[in-house]
């Protein structure tokens, strides 16, 4: 059967033996959780079929890759179904090769709290998450109806996030508590018409404790029950046979909360404390003589780990894939492997300004053509242009192990 199907740009990287026309019970013994993988763009996006429920009665399709949420998803209960489900997914992969990458249409920006004295963030002045999705169809009566009928006041933050955004996910996506580690996919939509809305996500929390986010395995919540206007913001796991609910404590704000999300990639080479400043002003005089301002999320990489280079290297751009081998050192201008060197070799003049050397010896850049840098792959031998992503928090965010 999969020889049946046109898998257009995707390259079939798995499959098992393949299936008989009969129900799938029947043929339990060919059935697995990696019954078929296809990879587009050398594994940007991927097409997966498995089988998961235990007992041989279905088998589930997806499209995943380099997004948040799932592209598709399908459960089907026989071969029949399963060939016409697999060509809407082939379909879905091939629309998705065809987008641009996401961008971010709102950005929090928060004053770095006086209790992170002494961090990269507090040498900054500011905290900035972007927040990824295009549009929101939420208005203010909207959430004045969900305050109004769970008699709180959402976080004035957040209540800006969801009417530029609405169910969008953040960058970076990480925030390591004291008890628990969470990853925020997205928000819960807060219109009461979408599918995964704030209304159909209540069920089974304790009073006075709302649901606002998905992290994967749990819920991002909101706790109001200290009676206070500002909830503090919790992780709660609600076990789906025993309906037990077990939480955990994630910061005392939803400002908190924002302030403490980082990349969850660690980098190595970390910069010692007494070199911040130094490597701050080092910045600056890079911005004062390229005339721009270099995005935040760069800055504070460059504060931890100047010339560093990361645990996951790896990311994809439309003609396969590429690593990151180190970022390019902005203390040492003159050295080899110095920003100021590299832009004076290869990119002087243009609007490209490179900011990490690759595995395969090409450069990633912030491009100032649009209104926000963008990141560029530039192959400076064969003067190869192609961007990566639609921002620098939202490369950290996506980098592969292989």
């Amino acid at each position: 059967m999969w020889d049946q199907i046109d898998y257009g740009k995707g390259e079939v990287f798995h499959r098992s033996v393949d299936l008989k026309a009969v129900s799938f019970i029947e043929q339990r013994h060919r059935l697995s959780e990696d019954m078929l993988l296809v990879y587009y763009l050398e594994g940007k996006y991927s097409i997966d079929v498995g089988c998961y429920d235990g007992e041989g009665k279905s088998v589930i399709v997806s499209v995943g890759g380099d997004t948040r949420k799932s592209l598709f998803k399908r459960t089907v209960y026989s071969v029949e179904e399963l060939k016409d489900v697999l060509e809407r997914a082939v379909t879905v992969a091939h629309k998705v090769l065809d987008q641009p990458d996401e961008e971010s249409s709102y950005t929090s920006v928060i004053s770095t709290p006086e209790y992170l004295k002494g961090s990269v963030d507090q040498l900054l002045g500011r905290v900035e998450v972007e927040w990824e999705e295009n549009e929101s169809h939420v208005t203010e009566e909207m959430l004045r109806k969900v305050e109004k009928e769970w008699g709180v006041l959402l976080p004035d933050e957040l209540k800006k996030i969801v009417l530029h955004c609405n169910g969008g996910g953040p960058v970076p996506l990480y925030f390591k508590a004291q008890d628990t580690s969470v990853f925020l996919q997205y928000l819960f939509s807060f219109h009461p018409r979408d599918c995964e809305n704030i209304y159909n996500k209540q069920d089974h929390l304790p009073k006075g404790v709302y649901a606002i986010g998905d992290t994967s395995s749990s819920m991002l919540c909101l706790d109001y029950r200290s009676g206070s206007n500002e909830p503090e913001v919790k992780e709660i796991y609600v076990a789906p046979h025993s309906l037990k609910v077990e939480e955990y404590h994630v910061a005392n704000s939803f400002g908190e909360f924002l302030a403490g999300l980082h990349p969850y990639i660690d980098w190595l080479e970390p910069v010692r404390e007494e070199s911040m400043d130094g490597l701050k002003r080092n910045l600056e005089e890079l911005e004062r003589f390229w005339g721009i301002i270099l995005p935040l999320h760069y800055k504070r990489l460059v504060l931890k780990s100047n010339g560093g280079y990361p645990e996951l290297r790896y990311f994809y751009h439309e003609r396969g894939k590429d690593g990151i081998d180190h970022l390019l050192r902005v203390d040492q201008l003159d050295a080899e492997n110095g920003v100021w060197t590299v832009y004076q070799n290869d990119f002087k003049g243009t609007s490209f300004y490179p900011f990490a050397k690759c595995l395969s010896g090409s450069y990633l850049c912030h491009h100032y053509k649009k209104g926000k840098p963008t990141v560029i792959w530039w192959d400076p031998q064969h003067h190869v242009q192609l961007e990566v992503k639609s921002s620098i928090g939202r490369l950290l965010d996506y980098l592969y192990i292989s």
